[in-house]
């Protein structure tokens, strides 16, 4: 017997909608990365509509899918009692003969996921709608149910160990904040205050006339240096994350030991990022998108700037200046940011917290690589497993 089924042979589409508004379950979306997840937690606000009339009913054990974001991965099996969801959103049930953990699973596989965008219709990319009739084609791995069970058993105990990483990270983190918060933030520990180019010996970006006073690099270094992929290592994940990989090569600014980096232009989620580059950061030049700073270190220890800049107390006064621009792009003003006031403790102090909060940026880097890591197995384990490339023994 074979062990390929068209997804139509378990899977059945359902059209229960909300007639006369009888359903009192909360509006949830449904994600790439987290599937079912309630539209005001997801979106902080509301951006559903007020007449629920014509929201799709969706039960414990049902699947829905974004029917333009199939080809994303935007599918989920509800584990909560019951939901609304948009008329844009495509629902179905599976019987007896699979088990539901293992096709949510499998209907996110890479393998599957690669043929939905195969399967759309419609002119726009990124927007092709995939029609129930059209997965229900679709041919997947279904092995007999026990072993399904097995190996749905192996993979949400990796998507549990992810959770409970990704549970200490946020704790980590907001234990850093906190020490933050009371040692940087409180006035109370502001022994100086003053506007932040007074404590530092330069303000740079791609553009600035000063980059014109310093000599060019050589063309060994200029060479070097242009053949190098930025990789920004020296900055921890978090900052990786939000600086830009699109950089404009220039030979006027480059990043060394010390410097502190703020994301002048770019998406407003990503401006005013503040990242500091340590003992191991990569020699990498910058474009005009990025502000470097450096320190007067005889008034201010560079690391805990960076940590000062950070706060929501110095946020505040950067994004004051941040305009907006064409595409939802947003820029920070450079004089704004000079004459913003900075706190600081005498310097044995300065470098105390320093020193801490690295060390706690430390242990969330290795979680992060953890969790990394962890992802990687799943994701390889599942492109097997759902595929019947390796099997599970019972």
């Amino acid at each position: 017997m074979s062990e390929l089924r068209a997804i139509g042979s378990f899977a059945k589409q359902l059209k229960r909608v909300n007639d006369g508004s009888s359903s009192t379950a909360d509006v949830y979306s449904v994600t790439k990365y987290d599937g079912f997840i309630r539209s005001l937690d997801y979106f902080k606000k509301q951006v559903f509509s007020r007449d629920l009339s014509s929201y799709k009913i969706v039960r414990k054990g049902e699947f829905a899918y974004s029917t333009i974001h199939l080809d994303e991965g935007a599918l989920g099996l509800l584990e909560d009692k019951e939901a609304l969801i948009s008329p844009m959103y495509t629902t179905f049930q599976v019987d007896e003969s699979v088990d539901r953990q293992y096709i949510a699973y499998l209907l996110k596989s890479p393998d599957l996921v690669a043929q939905y965008s195969l399967i759309g219709q419609g002119s726009i990319n990124r927007r092709k709608s995939v029609a129930f009739s059209s997965l229900a084609e679709l041919e997947a791995f279904i092995p007999p149910l026990p072993e399904q069970k097995k190996i749905a058993e192996i993979l949400s105990g990796i998507d549990r160990v992810i959770f409970s990483n990704k549970h200490k990270i946020q704790c980590l983190q907001l234990l850093k904040k906190a020490l933050v918060c009371r040692h940087v933030e409180n006035t109370g520990n502001a022994i100086e205050e003053a506007k932040l180019y007074e404590v530092l010996v330069s303000m740079d970006s791609g553009w600035s006339p000063d980059c014109l006073k310093r000599p060019p690099l050589s063309a060994n270094e200029w060479s070097v240096l242009k053949t190098t992929s930025v990789t920004w290592k020296g900055f921890n994940q978090e900052e990786r994350k939000a600086l830009p990989n699109n950089l404009v090569p220039r030979q006027d600014l480059v990043v060394e030991e010390g410097d502190i980096l703020i994301t002048r232009a770019g998406p407003a989620d990503r401006t005013g990022v503040i990242a500091y580059a340590d003992k191991n950061a990569d020699k990498v030049m910058i474009s005009d998108k990025i502000i470097r700073l450096r320190c007067d270190k005889s008034r201010v220890n560079p690391r805990f700037l960076s940590i000062f800049l950070s706060t929501d107390y110095a946020q505040r006064q950067i994004l004051k200046g941040k305009a907006g621009m064409a595409s939802s792009q947003t820029n920070i003003s450079q004089q704004l940011l000079r004459d913003m006031t900075v706190r600081f403790p005498p310097q044995p102090e300065q470098r105390h917290i320093s020193e801490i909060v690295a060390e706690l940026q430390k242990l969330i880097n290795q979680v992060e690589e953890c969790m990394e890591h962890t992802e990687k197995l799943k994701t390889s384990l599942s492109a097997d497993l759902l595929s019947g490339r390796k099997r599970v023994t019972l």
